[in-house]
């Protein structure tokens, strides 16, 4: 297994981690929902800032760390808006699903056919994974087990942080950069969901909004 797909399976492991923990955390504040998510959105520009700032240095380590604290704050939010806190075996159990998948698609990806075709794979391993969430939420229809949908989130962005070409001299450079994507992904998936999808009409000015269509 390649040096650089360890890293980024370190990199992974480790904010997925700082994500689940921060997440459960938070929960104990028993905090309105908008004080996570806002405090989540506050520590991602603060994230970004750094990140343009430090731009002209090797890529910062300890950057994933903070936008893992932005997810799991995002999380966070989500399940203080459901009024439900997952039970930490639940969250071990799917960290470590995460951990197990993400690790295969290191492996599949040192097989050389798949490396021949590493952009057809990928797109395939991310279909299979994402139908697999998708059959478990409807089999198991516990709000819970979103918390894999928002995980896939991040194994979809290391996943594809890890088809370019990895740097020797920056090793760091696209780990960190897919911890961003990931982050502002699922704070914006937890934003749609808590908005009742008002998020998504501000991406759509010209649309009509909720209110007017039900005048």
């Amino acid at each position: 297994m390649k040096r650089s797909f360890l890293i980024h399976f370190s990199v992974f492991a480790g904010v997925v981690a700082v994500s689940l923990v921060m997440m459960h955390l938070a929960l104990l504040l028993n905090c309105n929902k908008w004080v996570f998510i806002g405090t989540a959105i506050g520590i991602e520009i603060i994230s970004v800032t750094l990140l343009i700032v430090l731009r002209k240095r090797k890529p910062q380590i300890w950057l994933p760390l903070i936008n893992a604290l932005a997810t799991g704050l995002a999380l966070a939010g989500f399940y203080s808006h459901l009024a439900l806190t997952p039970v930490i075996w639940q969250s071990f159990a799917i960290f470590g699903a995460a951990i197990v998948v993400y690790f295969l698609y290191g492996a599949f990806l040192a097989i050389p056919a798949a490396v021949r075709h590493q952009n057809l794979t990928v797109i395939i391993y991310l279909l299979i994974t994402a139908a697999a969430i998708i059959v478990g939420g409807i089999i198991t229809r516990d709000m819970v087990f979103a918390l894999s949908a928002f995980i896939w989130l991040y194994v979809a962005s290391y996943s594809l942080s890890y088809i370019f070409p990895q740097e020797r001299d920056h090793p760091l450079k696209y780990p960190v950069y897919a911890s961003f994507a990931a982050a502002a992904l699922i704070i914006f998936a937890v934003l749609v969901v808590v908005t009742e999808g008002d998020a998504l009409n501000g991406l759509a000015p010209d649309a009509p909004s909720r209110k007017k269509k039900n005048k």
